[in-house]
């Protein structure tokens, strides 16, 4: 299933100019392009720690731009990713959004150009 996202539907409409050219009028509204439903649409991403493994993670598309990911297949990405002590740290929800893990020290990040998530593990050393 290709990941949803808002398509842009866009009119044209050619408006004559004062000065004998026409000027193409653009008009152009962002809708959801998928009903994402009460529990979301699922979509799988690469999951890449800063050049030391990877892994998939399904997260879910909640409508809007809120993204959720399941609490247990995070703690399970995390540990395959040799992160397991990050766990700890996440809040005991089911599913949680990319605030929730930000906020519990994950860095978690979304890399639009490769259409990806990106976490940067913190140094042995700086973790409790």
């Amino acid at each position: 299933m290709p990941d949803p996202i808002a398509q842009p539907l866009a009119r044209e409409e050619k408006v004559a100019a004062g000065g004998g050219g026409d000027i193409l009028k653009l008009s152009y509204r962002l809708e959801p392009a998928f009903d994402a439903g009460p529990d979301g649409v699922e979509v799988l991403k690469r999951l890449v720690r800063d050049g030391a493994g990877e892994t998939d993670l399904p997260i879910y598309l909640m409508g809007g731009t809120r993204v959720e990911i399941e609490r247990d297949k995070l703690a399970s990405a995390l540990a395959e990713l040799k992160l397991d002590r990050q766990v700890a740290n996440l809040p005991d929800k089911p599913r949680l959004t990319l605030e929730n893990v930000r906020s519990s020290g994950v860095d978690l990040s979304y890399d639009a150009i490769r259409d990806r998530l990106v976490l940067k593990a913190a140094p042995e050393e700086a973790r409790p």
